[in-house]
């Protein structure tokens, strides 16, 4: 195996169709690239005492992580290869390469500094500089868990910005590795509680569903918390018995409808905002028939909710009017104008 391959793949994702090179001009670069890293360790300005041990470490292990890459060490082969590559169709939209997270996380590899774990930084590099047709391009490498996400983006930033390229996100917030998670008193509390209750309305149903099935009686209590008795009232669309034939209950299960369409609108609305590596195929889906359905028509459903809302409200207004209980009348229509509003 050429020791210089997986550099090679390195450097034409970041310097993809340079504008001013060939792709053998693009593997000149290596050496330098290698280079740039191995130098760290001498030629690196430590000047922020506070961090200055924890950048040590950093650019004591990436000089060992070459090292071993140069050698074909499985550990570095294997840190390297759950890097992003070359993204496929960059001129089609693709803009993503977020290589194997679930790799990168699980390397770990012990040595006279201590112990190497991956750790998983996403980039998001403007490629301006290159005077390509393509918007920033999103990239992930894997590094030693020692590097502080400020040293990522500067270490990136010092090797791209002779190519007119450079990191433009927050990597604080895009680095991720194996850490112990602590949630605190109230957090526990919080899932406790919502477990407890969990709990008890799957009983609750779970009970429910056998007295219908054995034809008995059901409790006041288990038809309040059940969650198929709850669920079957609010998606009602015709009134559920004789003697509520006018209070337009019915209405209910319109409005929940609507709710469940504009929350699926809402869902369509954050995945064209997620990272995705087929646009153009998300593109033609929301002018199909289902994604003009769920998507482009889904604003109508806050429409109906709406208008069923000030509907039903000017039905229970016209109802107290005819009763005369004016103040609570007043009282309804305060509370159903802060719900709305």
């Amino acid at each position: 195996m050429d020791q210089n391959v997986p550099l090679r793949v390195f450097l034409l994702t970041f310097l993809l169709g340079c504008a001013t090179g060939s792709p053998v001009e693009l593997i000149s670069l290596v050496p330098e690239f290698v280079n740039f890293l191995g130098w760290q360790g001498s030629t690196w300005n430590f000047t922020n005492s506070s961090t200055a041990e924890w950048d040590i470490a950093c650019v004591n292990e990436l000089e060992l992580f070459v090292n071993a890459l140069h050698k074909d060490e499985f550990w570095a082969v294997n840190l390297y290869d759950s890097w992003g590559k070359v993204p496929t169709g960059v001129f089609f939209g693709n803009i993503y390469e977020f290589g194997n997270f679930d790799q990168c996380r699980r390397v770990h590899y012990s040595h006279y500094y201590g112990t190497i774990a991956g750790q998983h930084c996403t980039m998001m590099v403007d490629v301006r500089g290159l005077e390509l047709p393509v918007p920033p391009i999103w990239y992930s490498i894997c590094i030693p868990d020692s590097c502080q996400p400020r040293m990522v983006s500067e270490l990136v930033n010092a090797f791209l910005q002779d190519y007119g390229m450079r990191v433009v996100n927050d990597l604080d917030t895009f680095c991720y590795k194996n850490e112990e998670q602590s949630f605190s008193a109230l957090t526990i509390t919080a899932i406790v509680l919502f477990s407890c209750y969990g709990a008890f309305l799957v009983i609750v149903t779970l009970l429910h569903l056998v007295l219908i099935y054995t034809e008995k009686a059901i409790p006041s209590f288990i038809d309040r918390f059940s969650a198929y008795s709850n669920l079957m009232k609010i998606t009602a669309t015709v009134p559920q018995n004789k003697s509520k034939a006018e209070s337009m209950d019915c209405v209910n299960g319109i409005r929940a409808l609507s709710m469940i369409w504009i929350i699926v609108n809402h869902v369509h609305d954050a995945s064209l905002g997620h990272p995705t590596t087929n646009v153009a195929m998300r593109t033609e889906y929301t002018q199909s028939y289902y994604g003009v359905l769920f998507h482009r028509l889904g604003g109508k459903a806050v429409d109906i909710f709406l208008m069923l809302s000030g509907m039903l409200d000017e039905h229970w207004v016209d109802e107290m009017r005819c009763q005369s209980r004016c103040l609570q009348m007043v009282g309804k229509i305060l509370i159903d104008d802060i719900e709305l509003n």
